[in-house]
């Protein structure tokens, strides 16, 4: 087994992270592996890491990480590219070295107004983030709809083998 070590770094963000320890990553198909409670909140500025183990028995399955994930805020008042994402210490950006896209569920732009168009992620290595009070507000909003939350990542599992 490896130790993979999973790092979020955010302002003030209602998503699963570190919560629980001696997690293992399951070889089965479709296996789910839960890091955190449902809305677990990590502070203003602060960064929260999880280890899990991955077993050798992987092969070319791809391992994904899928959250909801937003700033808590009274109000709905747009977004910002907040959430760093690493795995054993590598950042996960929107492509592999092998340029393999990761975002799974969304394109990687939206429509907007001015600029016309945002993008989920920036090639300074963050994520975007909404801020919206709740996980139910901008479901029906223009220019986020329902992937507005969801954060779904393909092939982390590059970072998880030995570089």
């Amino acid at each position: 087994m490896r130790a993979v070590t999973f790092a979020v770094l955010s302002a003030l963000i209602i998503c699963p992270a570190a919560c629980a320890q001696d997690l293992t990553l399951l070889t089965e198909v479709g296996s789910v592996l839960p890091l955190a409670p449902d809305d677990h909140v990590i502070p203003m500025g602060e960064t929260e890491q999880v280890t899990f183990s991955a077993p050798e028995g992987l092969g070319e399955r791809q391992v994904v990480l899928a959250f909801r994930v937003r700033i808590n805020n009274p109000t709905t008042v747009g977004s910002t590219n907040a959430l760093i994402i690493e795995v054993n210490g590598r950042p996960v950006q929107l492509s592999t070295p092998r340029r393999q896209l990761r975002l799974l569920g969304k394109p990687n732009t939206f429509a907007w107004t001015s600029p016309p168009e945002l993008s989920w992620y920036i090639t300074t290595g963050q994520w975007r983030i909404a801020y919206a009070p709740d996980f139910e507000i901008l479901l029906e909003r223009e220019h986020y709809g329902p992937p507005a939350y969801e954060l779904s990542l393909i092939h982390i599992s590059e970072p998880t083998r030995p570089y």
